[in-house]
């Protein structure tokens, strides 16, 4: 999973996938690790 080097992003994202959360963002690195992520 290494497509964002913003510790906190990727933190985030390890939430929403293992929480089982959808992540809106509007940063198109973050929306690269997959369906967990709403890019807005």
């Amino acid at each position: 999973m290494g497509h964002h080097q913003d510790r906190f992003d990727r933190l985030l994202v390890a939430q929403g996938l293992t929480e089982t959360m959808r992540l809106l963002t509007h940063d198109s690195m973050v929306a690269r690790y997959g369906a967990v992520l709403v890019c807005v």
